[in-house]
């Protein structure tokens, strides 16, 4: 028997009490849930005995620990993880929160489901931390202990071998994607790129012509638009390969982790359905996660090294490559850089020169150069976000109750011919349709107009403002939905539209329909299911990376979290932007970045260097 089932018997046998006290609490706690959920019979008595499990386990463990630091650091996420749970199942099932309250067993209902995901998501997180304590899953090979085969071939060169791996992994979407995947922004910025419509900062400049550029370059030399569109998404693919074979040398060189938790970083960057997927489709959020991810690496080895030159001109890249492949990615940097500088003394020498750097490159483009070459700026509208949700969230649910003359501020704004036709219209995880009805440039005046509207309003029904900003973003938080897939079908309907914009020809070739279509009907099968879902879900990537924080808070590892200030104001951009959590791309950056992140700083040797 292993020493960790003589561990585990152990405990059991010392607290028997507590390990059955867990147990039923657990299991009634599964029952409220379900009770809740409307849950089968079968699914009930499954989650009963996996919570009783949990419970049990947990009780045992911690039952002579008394640590209130780690209890409040369980509490809390346990807290905030039961009133998502509860809120966010109701908006996924009626779109309001009135399953809550509509009648006394609902509310019932709700407090008992409430109290449930609270005993086993802390039950839960009590014995992860416990477990953590005791255990490190870094560790360097013993000396005197030969490593054969991968292993050796990892450990020896890192970087080729992960990169090759990665490589060879990819290759089954490389060939099932030729060309390329396009998404719904294509069918903007390729028009752009090539002068149909006037080219505009709603998408960044740079990218678009970089992108535009090399289509065009396919055209030329090769007379085929689909070998500009392979190159294209060819290009990125092999930069993000790279970035993540770095992340997997980092973690072998620097990190001090075992050659087989880098093997298993590898087949989550292969077996990711989102990043797999993601991967071959021409979208700025590909390079913009490459190069977060290199963000993540260059702070990493300057918390440990220092201000080294290889590290400096790691960071400049990275933040160079933030820049230009998206335009929040001005805030990311300067937030990231003003945390650096106010709260880590290692970091703090080189981020005022940063700063002024990253702020001086924004305002000399937007304020200089872009006006200078003729580049329209980008509509307001697409800050507007919340807004445009809550004012489209009135005139669904209270079109009877607006007075006269907010019906008529309201459509003198936006391109409806009556409030019912607006409510009509507002989809609660999508703010597009809304922003389409927009005007796409207006003037100081009139946004002066609507903002005081809005606010106004906002005094008068706050709790309807409230449910249209749950609605649009709960997806983020609470862990039921799964990420929506950029499928082939919907690739090729771009291809169409495209195609009719600037006369190309991209296209799938039908030899391959079948494998093409096949390999996307496995994957998104496999990662509907459990266990694998989980990966494949917004909430619970946004979980994983509040249990990571509460984890290093718990374990007084404050210097660890510089590495999640970046993905931390990633997630605040979400919460921004025009759709649920369900739309990938703007969770995206955190898929490839977090678990490398999770890895790189679980061994406690990141900060030796900051305390000399």
């Amino acid at each position: 028997m292993s020493i960790q089932s003589n561990q585990t018997l152990s405990f059991i046998r010392r607290h028997p009490g507590s390990c059955i006290a867990g147990g039923l609490l657990g299991a009634a706690a599964a029952m409220a849930i379900s009770w809740f959920k409307g849950s089968s019979t079968a699914a009930t008595i499954g989650s009963a005995f996996l919570s009783a499990a949990i419970s049990s386990w947990s009780f045992g463990k911690t039952a002579s620990e008394r640590d209130r630091r780690r209890t409040i650091c369980c509490l809390i996420p346990a807290l905030l993880f039961a009133a998502f749970s509860v809120i966010g199942f109701c908006f996924a099932m009626d779109s309001t929160p009135e399953r809550l309250y509509a009648s006394k067993t609902d509310l019932l209902k709700a407090t008992g489901a409430f109290c449930g995901y609270v005993l086993v998501f802390h039950a839960g997180l009590q014995g992860l931390f416990s477990l953590l304590s005791e255990h490190r899953i870094h560790s360097n090979e013993s000396p005197d202990r030969e490593i054969h085969g991968y292993g050796k071939l990892l450990v020896r060169r890192p970087f080729w071998t992960a990169f090759l791996t990665l490589l060879l992994g990819y290759l089954p979407y490389m060939i099932a994607s030729w060309p390329a995947l396009f998404m719904g922004d294509c069918q903007t910025i390729i028009p752009q790129g090539f002068g149909i419509v006037p080219l505009t900062t709603h998408h960044p400049v740079p990218y678009t012509i970089f992108l535009c550029g090399v289509l065009r370059a396919g055209k030329t030399l090769l007379n085929s638009w689909n070998a500009g569109a392979f190159a294209f998404a060819m290009m990125q693919t092999l930069v993000s390969l790279a970035v993540m074979a770095c992340s997997v040398q980092v973690l072998i060189r620097k990190a001090g982790c075992s050659w087989k938790w880098a093997v298993a970083l590898e087949a989550y960057y292969v077996v990711s359905p989102r990043i797999s997927n993601c991967m071959f489709v021409i979208t700025k959020d590909v390079w913009y996660a490459a190069c977060l991810l290199l963000f993540g690496i260059a702070a990493f080895c300057l918390l440990k090294e220092g201000w080294t030159g290889k590290n400096t001109i790691q960071l400049a890249i990275s933040s160079a490559g933030i820049l230009v492949f998206r335009k929040d990615g001005f805030y990311v940097l300067m937030l990231s850089f003003l945390i650096y500088l106010l709260f880590n003394r290692k970091l703090r020498k080189g981020m005022p020169a940063f700063l002024i750097t990253v702020l001086g490159l924004h305002l000399v483009f937007n304020q200089v150069i872009y006006p200078a070459a003729g580049i329209e700026k980008g509509s307001i509208k697409e800050m507007l976000s919340i807004p445009l949700q809550q004012t489209a969230r009135c005139a669904k649910y209270l079109g009877d109750s607006l007075t006269e003359e907010e019906k008529d501020e309201i459509l003198d704004m936006f391109y409806f011919d009556s409030i019912e036709e607006m409510g009509a219209t507002y989809d609660p995880s999508l703010v597009d349709y809304i922003k389409f009805r927009f005007p796409e440039q207006v003037d100081g005046e009139t946004l002066n107009r609507y903002l005081h509207l809005w606010a106004e309003m906002g005094l008068k029904y706050p709790a309807t403002y409230l449910n249209a900003f749950i609605n649009n973003y709960f997806e983020y938080v609470y862990p039921g939905c799964i990420f929506m897939q950029c499928s082939y079908d919907w690739s090729e309907t771009c291809f169409a539209r495209v195609n009719e914009k600037i006369g190309s020809d991209f296209h799938y070739p039908e030899g391959l329909d079948r494998y093409r279509h096949g390999l996307e009907t496995v994957r998104e099968r496999i990662f509907e299911t459990y266990p694998f879902r989980l990966i494949n879900m917004p909430g619970m990537t946004t979980w994983f990376l509040l249990i990571w924080a509460f984890w290093l808070i718990y374990s007084r590892k404050n210097d660890h979290l510089m590495l999640a200030v970046p993905l931390f104001i990633v997630m605040l951009v979400c919460f921004a932007s025009p759709c649920n959590g369900y739309y990938c791309r703007y969770q995206y950056p955190l898929l490839p970045y977090l678990p490398w992140a999770i890895l790189a700083g679980r061994n406690g040797k990141i900060c030796e260097n900051m305390r000399k």
